[in-house]
């Protein structure tokens, strides 16, 4: 081989070299998909696997402690109720208790009553009590604390079945719109359930209807005909008192939405009562428990825990053997280029300084 084509050979390999050092990108990628990456792929097996089976563990022993707070406290709730049974008055079709309060639902039957009528809304009748048929009456008690605080009327032409059933607004006076019985100053709070009941009911037939929060009854021909004067009403009471319950006294609301507007002003809800505080209390401690052990699993499993001594191993190893790959032939090219002396038109042969390119001396 001649001096200029063993010159050609090294500006051939010199354009090999760029080429090669252009195309690093390609080295770098080998490195980052065979070394890091499969060694961060084991490491998230091996973390997966870790958390699968800590994981197991940790909500188990969460679902037995939130199940035995629940029950521990159910149990003590329960327990104190057990030292206050309660019994209910007749005609009970619905009770519900609210924190400190409690709702009794009490339905009459249809009957005929004899009312006590002001003069202002039955001047044509002589005696002051009236003898009037009504429908199923529907009482709605509300008791705070076991003291009587409000009482709700309203009307039906069947039997209560569903809580879903509607309610109508009674034709009586001193009533307000959403049901509510006007009182006026009484109060009934000393006794039982029971005897509290039975004073509000005594309390409510007995007393006096007067012109106060009297629209339904002035509008009661609108209903029917039959009702148009509180005589009428009556002559028909004594002749088939059954006539109420053929007749449409429109819609209300339900029997639940009577139950929530109630429960709505009842300023000690479900969620601050003691059962329901004790409960969140216990499932908060178990929540912070369970979550501070997720903590201290994945500050213990670092990344740098697994594979420390691989990782560092196989990247100095690829990145070694390719730096000096690298260092070596741009030595020896470097060396080459300033011992070579190139004249084409002359024949003189050029010795290898390297044996790096030994390959170009034969």
């Amino acid at each position: 081989m001649t001096s200029y084509q063993r010159y050609q050979s090294l500006v051939n390999a010199a354009q090999l070299l760029q080429e090669e050092v252009e195309n690093w990108d390609e080295v770098t990628e080998e490195v980052l998909s065979s070394v890091v990456l499969d060694t961060i792929k084991r490491y998230q097996q091996r973390v997966c696997v870790g958390i699968e089976d800590s994981m197991s563990d940790l909500l188990s022993n969460f679902k037995i402690n939130v199940a035995r707070a629940i029950f521990e406290a159910a149990n003590s709730w329960r327990s104190a109720s057990k030292h206050e049974i309660t019994l209910y008055p007749k005609g009970c079709r619905f009770c519900c208790s609210i924190g400190s309060s409690t709702i009794i639902v009490i339905e009459q039957d249809p009957q005929v009553r004899s009312l006590r009528l002001g003069s202002d809304l039955c001047s044509t009748i002589d005696s002051p009590y009236t003898a009037l048929a009504l429908p199923y009456s529907v009482f709605f008690f509300h008791f705070q604390e076991g003291r009587f605080s409000s009482l709700y009327y309203g009307w039906r032409t069947r039997q209560l079945t569903f809580l879903e059933d509607m309610i109508s607004v009674p034709l009586l006076p001193n009533l307000h719109s959403n049901l509510s019985v006007c009182m006026g100053d009484q109060r009934i709070d000393n006794g039982t359930l029971i005897e509290q009941t039975q004073k509000v009911l005594d309390s409510f037939w007995g007393s006096q209807f007067n012109s106060d929060l009297s629209r339904r009854w002035h509008d009661k021909a609108d209903i029917s005909p039959l009702l148009n004067t509180a005589e009428s009403w009556r002559q028909l009471s004594l002749s088939d008192p059954t006539f109420v319950l053929h007749l449409n006294y429109g819609s209300h609301r339900t029997v639940q939405q009577i139950l929530d507007m109630i429960a709505g002003s009842v300023e000690e809800t479900v969620d601050e009562s003691e059962l329901r505080k004790r409960l969140s209390e216990q499932i908060d401690q178990q929540i912070g428990g369970l979550f501070n052990k997720m903590q201290q699993y994945f500050k213990r499993n670092k990344f740098e825990k697994h594979f420390p001594k691989k990782v560092k191993d196989e990247l100095g190893r690829a990145i070694g053997n390719a730096a000096k790959e690298m260092a070596a032939v741009i030595y020896a090219l470097d060396v080459e280029v300033k011992k070579a002396t190139i004249d084409p038109s002359q024949e003189t042969d050029i010795q290898p300084v390297s044996n790096v390119w030994s390959e170009y001396s034969s």
